[in-house]
């Protein structure tokens, strides 16, 4: 209640688009355009009743002693975040995101002979500030399980035992940090040109062909506060300065490896954050062929390219202060979040450029190397167009794509097999303390200069430096595969009489499947990662989508069934007016499987609930039958599936308008809108977290059968997933 409210609060969203579309007619056989454009998108999502300035609670009223950054002015209280599928309390981030775009398309249209060419350039400005301050008032979590979940009696494996309740009362924190973050603000350059040949080789006979090249440019920071990624050949001068362990061996028997290589690199006016190597050369080719005429038979294949979307990982500029919830490893809690004083050695502040290779030393971390690629896209096509009786036209098409160099990002700091192997028959082979090279030469503020000993398991790694956690973002080991078939149907009615204006009505079907390789089973730092992400159905993935859309010119006024006798202002008033519509409905998406736990109770879990509702979306009678996997188990069954999907309900959106003439050339176009008219909400995907814990009962849902009404695994929330009800109207003038 009050200010522990988290949640969207006083949202706000502004766009802003300007467009200025020249074109000139310097032949008949020769059209020259150029469009100009601009837009901006603002957004500012405060997550809780205090960051919205609804409430006001201070940590001082918690009984805490927060560290003061200069970055804020705000004392809120720090965020905290539950396990055990208990919603989080006070919200205490929004941080505004601007993004602007400014569009420069020059191109000319030109036909001779059989050949109609369309030939131009693209120039792009790009602005983004993706990032603020981030959370300079703290955050901390308390976990159900895991590690440093201190109310279980074995501190590394949860068995149902212990309680996020407890570890919030007693003041034992997992995790949290507070954040020092100066707002980047960052800009980018993308440029391209493209030709292409509509060639009519015969009257029934038409081929496509064209190219398209294009580059997109490093981001740039406009003071050059991005890292160029981690070089992670390049010796760092950690090793020098640190104490090794004997003959470079661990007391376990691990090597602990020397020299120490991996440091991060910054970007400069000379060197940018990402390497400008993106250009590519884009062929598409398409034909049909009119059989007769009531058939067309197409097909064509094109090669594409996305835009990225890397705006920097981790920052010299941006520096967490983690909480350290134990002194040893996790066997014992800290005890500074209980006496009051969570950070008792202050804050980090961000290094920037001043420490050269040892920025980020002692910490973990993830980031976007500095090689990253932009995804390609293949995509085929092969279908017929026909006319059916009553001048209704059939498309029936297949559209297969084949992505690769998609993101799969990938833990770079893992530990080799056979030490994961040994850890699973011997935990303390890898939970051990030993002693802590970086004691004593890193600050006490940072992780792993915070304690004399830590596991041995954080040394065994290929860059000890960062604390067994080196995440690279934009591993582009991903790839996916879509197939679909596509069909439409069409009927228009150009004719007008009493009842009908002008009628089109459209029908559309797809079937299609979208699987990806886009993560991995395991993918842990100071943990097993495996060597290739897994390939299953893709989370996004829905079977089918059916739409029903239309226009329908009104029998209201002149010429039409009703009031057709009226004249005057009051026939302009109600003559005209034109009904659209669109109706669409979708599968649902695969939902999470649980393959984090064990299964007890014989064979394989059945997912399938035996009386689906939002109690139990997913089958979760059976929470006695799961237990967590002991230390240093392998994930080996895929973490999806579609013998379950999520909630989905039709949308339906109305729009009515009108043209009112002013004058010759010139009108006014009325339209009224209204989006999701049926005010059919979309609830979100089942929890799928803690199958091995019992669900609970929201007594603040009255109704035991709505969404909401229970938490827990396999239960459906009442967090509706898209806009309720929503008009608007509109006003444009045309010229």
């Amino acid at each position: 209640m009050g200010p522990a409210i988290t949640g969207n609060i006083d949202n706000y969203r502004a766009n802003l688009t300007q467009v200025l579309d020249l074109t000139h007619t310097f032949s008949p056989k020769l059209v020259g355009d150029v469009r100009l454009s601009f837009n901006r998108f603002y957004s500012y999502y405060p997550n809780g009743t205090v960051r919205a300035g609804i409430n006001t609670l201070t940590a001082g009223a918690l009984g805490l002693t927060m560290p003061q950054l200069p970055t804020t002015n705000k004392d809120y209280a720090p965020q905290i975040n539950l396990g055990d599928n208990l919603p989080g309390v006070i919200g205490n981030t929004g941080d505004p995101g601007i993004f602007e775009t400014y569009d420069l398309e020059p191109s000319m249209t030109q036909t001779f002979g059989r050949h109609a060419l369309h030939y131009g350039a693209e120039f792009s400005l790009y602005h983004a500030v993706s990032g603020g301050i981030g959370q300079p008032n703290g955050n901390f979590s308390f976990a159900n399980t895991g590690n440093n979940n201190f109310t279980q009696k074995n501190p590394f494996q949860g068995a149902q035992d212990g309680s996020v309740l407890a570890n919030l009362l007693l003041g034992y924190p997992s995790g949290g940090s507070v954040q020092y973050s100066f707002a980047p603000y960052e800009s980018y350059n993308y440029y391209g040109g493209f030709i292409q040949d509509d060639f009519k080789v015969k009257s029934n006979v038409t081929i496509n062909a064209g190219l398209r090249w294009d580059e997109e440019l490093s981001p740039k920071e406009r003071h050059n506060r991005l890292l160029a990624g981690v070089c992670l050949t390049c010796p760092n001068p950690i090793s020098g300065l640190i104490h090794n362990p004997p003959n470079n061996t661990l007391p376990n028997g691990a090597p602990f490896v020397n020299p120490i290589t991996g440091a991060v690199q910054f970007a400069s006016n000379s060197y940018s954050a990402y390497a400008n190597d993106t250009a590519y050369w884009q062929p598409k080719l398409g034909a049909s062929w009119g059989v007769n005429k009531y058939m067309v038979i197409h097909g064509g294949y094109t090669l594409g390219k996305a835009l990225g979307i890397e705006l920097g990982g981790a920052s010299a500029w941006s520096q967490n202060t983690n909480y350290q919830a134990s002194p040893d490893g996790g066997l014992h809690p800290a005890t500074s979040f209980f006496n009051g004083n969570p950070f008792p050695n202050g804050y980090i502040v961000p290094p920037q450029t001043s420490q050269g290779p040892l920025t980020l030393v002692g910490t973990g971390f993830g980031i976007d190397q500095r090689n990253r690629k932009i995804p390609i896209v293949q995509q085929y096509t092969f279908g017929f167009e026909a006319q059916l009786p009553f001048q209704t036209i059939a498309n029936v098409a297949y559209l297969g794509a084949h992505t690769f160099n998609l993101r799969a990002s990938r833990q770079l700091n893992g530990i080799s097999a056979a030490d994961f192997a040994k850890g699973h028959a011997d935990p303390n082979y890898l939970d051990q303390q030993v002693p802590n090279p970086f004691y004593g030469v890193l600050p006490n503020t940072v992780d792993e200069g915070a304690n004399p000993t830590i596991q041995a398991r954080y040394l065994m790694v290929p860059y000890p430096q960062y604390n067994g956690n080196l995440y690279s973002y934009d591993d582009a080991s991903g790839y996916s595969n879509y197939n679909s078939l596509q069909m439409k149907l069409e009927k228009r009615i150009s004719g007008s009489n009493v009842l009908i204006k002008g009628l089109s009505i459209l029908g559309s079907f797809t079937w299609s499947r979208l699987e990806s390789a886009t993560g991995f089973l395991n993918n842990y730092g100071a943990s097993l990662v495996d060597p290739s992400p897994y390939y299953t159905i893709d989370g996004s993935d829905r079977p089918w989508d059916f739409a029903f859309s239309g226009v329908y010119g009104l029998p209201i006024g002149r010429g039409g069934f009703l009031a057709s006798n009226v004249s005057g202002p009051v026939s302009e008033a109600i003559s005209g007016w034109r009904l659209d519509w669109i109706f669409q409905n979708d599968g649902g998406q695969p939902v999470g499987y649980p393959s984090g736990y064990n299964y007890n109770c014989g064979g394989s879990y059945n997912i399938v609930s035996p009386q689906r509702s939002y109690k139990s979306f997913l089958n979760n009678t059976q929470n006695s039958c799961f237990s967590t996997f002991a230390e240093y188990t392998a994930v080996t069954h895929v973490p999806i599936t579609t013998l379950v999907r999520t909630p989905f309900a039709q949308q339906t959106a109305l729009g009515l308008e009108k043209d009112f003439q002013v004058r010759e050339g010139m009108s006014i176009n009325f339209k009224g809108e209204g989006f999701n008219v049926t005010n059919t909400p979309i609830f979100p995907a089942p929890s799928t977290g803690s199958p091995d814990q019992a669900i609970s009962r929201n007594t603040s849902v009255t109704d035991p059968n709505q969404p909401g009404a229970w938490s827990g695994y396999g239960t459906v929330g009442s967090n509706q997933q898209n806009f309720p009800r929503q008009i608007q109207l509109s006003l444009k003038l045309q010229f």
